[in-house]
């Protein structure tokens, strides 16, 4: 939701976000002059007036909920939606906030441990899904998706927990595997989704037809 600082009017956007079972406003730079345009802005980048704000108990969240929404996307660009359902729910979070910090006009929906992903993916149509368990099913009414294993702990008790093996696949195929899933694996997979959609538009005017 766009709105102006209250205290110099400088334009930024704002929406709900979530921190486990924190909840709270966070904005964004929305001059598209700004050198930080887009980026969060916990306070206003030009009067300094602090900005998030937390929400109180029981405040709509975007875990199981609406999507949690980038920038909003010019008409030119594709508004790609990613489905994210894993655990633990802190890696769930960061993987959504790292797609969303290179991919800001992105809409990121995150499932709760209980909810179930068809369902989710029938409510969301997303064009990349993350997820513990990718259900052949899934995998071939997405246009990408990446099968993450739960992260696992070294024997010692300073052992840090390893990567996040994972599987990755498009347009129903499985592409490669990664050791240490990362943002760039995430994105590369989105791009190539992206790809796909508009390979299936351009045929759409040309009335070709496609998925």
């Amino acid at each position: 939701m766009f709105t102006p600082c209250k205290g110099c009017g400088h334009s930024l956007w704002v929406e709900v976000r979530s921190a486990g079972t924190f909840r709270f406003l966070a904005h964004f730079d929305d001059d598209e002059g700004s050198p930080t345009y887009t980026e969060h802005s916990p306070s206003c980048r030009t009067c300094g007036l602090r900005l998030d704000a937390a929400l109180p108990p029981g405040s709509s969240s975007p875990v199981g909920g609406p999507p949690v929404r980038g920038h909003p996307a010019p008409a030119t660009v594709i508004a790609s939606r990613v489905l994210i359902s894993m655990e633990p729910l802190m890696y769930a979070e960061a993987l959504a906030a790292s797609v969303l910090g290179r991919r800001p006009h992105a809409e990121v929906t995150l499932l709760g441990p209980s909810e179930n992903l068809a369902a989710g993916v029938g409510r969301v149509r997303p064009h990349l899904v993350v997820a513990n368990r990718v259900a052949p099913g899934v995998r071939e009414i997405v246009a990408s998706w990446a099968e993450v294993a739960v992260p696992s702990w070294g024997e010692g008790p300073n052992e840090k927990p390893k990567g996040l093996a994972a599987e990755i696949g498009v347009d129903g195929t499985a592409t490669k595997r990664v050791v240490d899933l990362g943002t760039g694996d995430l994105l590369a997979a989105l791009e190539r989704a992206e790809e796909l959609l508009l390979d299936h538009a351009r045929a759409d005017a040309r009335g070709g037809g496609g998925p």
